[in-house]
């Protein structure tokens, strides 16, 4: 899961950057439609939360 985490960690950083650098927004507001203004902090919180879970990967 902490694997996950720090992938959806990744996607969120990178789309957090690229909506405030691109002048059209993020890549992926098209897909994500109506919480386009959000996805970056969605993700960012659920990979934080993934990675504080944890679980597994220490093994």
């Amino acid at each position: 899961m902490k694997k996950l985490g720090y992938l959806l960690l990744l996607v969120g950083l990178v789309d957090l950057i690229t909506s405030y650098a691109l002048d059209g927004g993020s890549p992926l507001d098209a897909y994500t439609g109506a919480v386009a203004p959000y996805t970056a902090w969605i993700l960012l919180g659920l990979g934080s939360f993934l990675v504080a879970k944890g679980g597994g990967d220490e093994e």
